[in-house]
């Protein structure tokens, strides 16, 4: 095989047993002829091999454009940040989608421009965390820095990297994906604060409040809870509802199953408050005790997966009454 042309606007490499200026020719005046006459059967057989394996070339190039131009267009119109940073020989960034702008105020040109703009922007506060991150040479779980944002708010943005390493295994470049988690973590926070106030609030009510997680078999009882009972919740996890020992206001003894605890449990409805004696481990005393529990159900309604119990202490007021019973009874003897 002595020479391969391919002729300008046609789509065939040629092959041919001489040079190019006469297989040129040949192809001008009727290549088939030429090679009829100028090629053994073995060079039309490699000619045709050639030919097909271009045309595969070609099929399989433009198949990687069209992938790489489809890929180009998702992480152009991604809504997280896209990028890649060249670290080494100098910092530059060869990459970063439109969504730069509306998540950072920042555009993709900014960016190329000055590479060190993300660093600049990152809170001062988590700036050390951020070089830490990125010259560490690992993989890492997401990430969360704060954010200075163009218009001088501050953002959350969630970033996960990957290292680009060369052939010695140096850290060269970085990519990555950055999110915008602010509203996420706003709802976060605001969510810790409510639980913080609520568990303030529960665990200084003068009310007690016992509240056990079905499906965990886990109680939780605030101060005035554990106060009347003279129980943890260790302790009445560990002997159950057995534990609350005592009489009904009737006299008549108070048994697990008739806790309002347990019927509300058994039968998905609240128990309204009543009145009974409840014993308290610690002391050993007797204490009146208004009860009542309420059943909390999954949000299909199929099942109780929580009940609350709650217990105000009476026994002042109900050793006031017996007092005040008696007196008026000594009243009424000594007329």
């Amino acid at each position: 095989i002595a020479a391969t042309v391919r002729l300008t606007n046609a789509p065939w490499a040629i092959v041919a047993k001489g040079d190019a200026v006469e297989v040129a020719g040949a192809v001008r005046t009727g290549l088939w002829h030429y090679a009829a006459g100028s090629a053994s059967a073995v060079t039309l057989i490699t000619a045709l091999l050639l030919v097909l394996w271009l045309l595969h070339s070609r099929r399989i190039e433009s198949e990687r454009r069209e992938s790489e131009l489809r890929l180009r267009q998702l992480a152009e119109n991604a809504g997280d940040i896209i990028y890649r940073f060249r670290l080494r020989p100098r910092l530059a960034c060869e990459y970063i989608n439109p969504a730069v702008t509306r998540i950072t105020g920042y555009t993709p040109e900014e960016c190329y421009a000055d590479p060190w703009l993300p660093r600049k922007r990152i809170h001062p506060a988590d700036e050390e965390h951020f070089a830490q991150l990125v010259v560490s040479g690992r993989s890492a779980d997401p990430a969360a820095f704060r954010w200075l944002h163009r218009d001088g708010t501050e953002r959350m943005l969630e970033l996960l990297h990957i290292p680009v390493r060369d052939a010695t295994g140096e850290v060269v470049a970085i990519e990555g994906v950055a999110r915008d988690v602010t509203r996420v973590y706003e709802q976060a926070v605001a969510l810790r604060r409510s639980e913080e106030r609520h568990r303030t609030l529960f665990e200084n009510l003068a009310q007690g409040i016992i509240y056990f997680d079905v499906e965990r078999a886990r109680y939780t009882l605030n101060a005035a809870a554990e106060e009347m009972l003279g129980l943890t919740a260790a302790q009445l996890e560990r002997l159950g509802a057995a534990s609350l020992t005592g009489h009904e206001e009737g006299g008549e003894p108070l048994t697990p199953a008739s806790l309002p605890s347990s019927v509300a449990l058994e039968t998905g409805h609240a128990v309204a408050h009543r009145v009974v004696c409840l014993r308290n481990h610690r002391d050993g005393r007797h204490r009146w005790v208004l009860i009542g529990s309420r059943p909390l159900l999954h949000p299909e309604g199929r099942h109780v997966i929580a009940v609350y119990t709650t217990l105000t202490d009476i026994t002042a007021m109900r050793e006031a009454e017996a007092e005040l019973r008696d007196t008026r009874e000594l009243f009424r003897l000594s007329q």
